[in-house]
């Protein structure tokens, strides 16, 4: 065992022991007896305020081994009833237990959105991540991105995406993408704006002609009342 993974003292040993063993326990019991979907799995996922005395001040370790439960738990179903009850409960302990796990988030908010049917939970889980991390690009696109695919919002999702785009490390096709969804939420100002913006700052040039494809369209006078679905 690494030095670093060393814990000291029998609660601590004992807290996390909980926490390790929960997932392995229940992979023995379901060996044994048909998967069933009641809330007695609920039991190997902790959750509530007393999660984080409960790791003793080894958030971080514990969040860890909540990101292996996670993985797990998504496999097993996957494979078995692809019913995912309590996946909320499990990435919302995740996340509590370290709110800055950027990934956690994203693949909660998947698993959630497709998966399990949770659209609204999964923007919900989303939305926690931004108020944590207000300066992730990465979970602010993430939301933006479902709202456009989801909800079929793209005015806000244009907000959110251009709000992404702007904030430090975005990579260029966030801008493209809040451009695409301000074109077809009738936003012209504003995809024209994003349109000019990719045409400067990208260095490929078959980025750089779509750019100006829709630009030319955008700033025609007729483009005033183009219909979004043109765009």
């Amino acid at each position: 065992m690494k030095p670093g993974l060393v814990v000291r003292g029998a609660p601590v040993a004992l807290a996390l022991a909980l926490l390790a063993l929960a997932f392995p326990c229940g992979r023995a019991l379901s060996r044994s007896r048909p998967i069933l979907p009641d809330r007695s799995e609920l039991n190997l996922f902790p959750s509530g305020p007393w999660v984080r005395p409960l790791a003793f001040g080894r958030t971080r370790l514990a969040a860890d081994l909540a990101w292996l439960t996670a993985i797990q738990y998504y496999g097993r179903h996957r494979k078995t009833d692809r019913r995912y009850e309590h996946a909320s409960t499990l990435f919302h302990t995740l996340t509590g237990l370290d709110p800055s796990f950027e990934n956690a988030y994203v693949f909660g908010a998947l698993v959630l959105s497709e998966d399990a049917g949770d659209p609204t939970g999964a923007r919900a889980l989303l939305r926690e991540g931004m108020a944590k991390n207000p300066e992730s690009w990465l979970l602010r696109f993430e939301y933006g991105f479902l709202l456009y695919v989801q909800r079929n919002d793209p005015a806000e999702a244009a907000e959110e995406l251009h709000a992404a785009a702007r904030m430090p490390g975005a990579p260029p096709y966030v801008a493209r993408l809040a451009a695409f969804a301000a074109g077809a939420s009738g936003k012209r100002d504003l995809a024209i704006e994003l349109w000019r913006q990719v045409l400067q700052e990208s260095p490929n040039e078959q980025i750089r002609r779509m750019a100006r494809s829709y630009l030319r369209r955008l700033e025609a006078p007729e483009a005033a009342g183009f219909p979004p679905e043109e765009v």
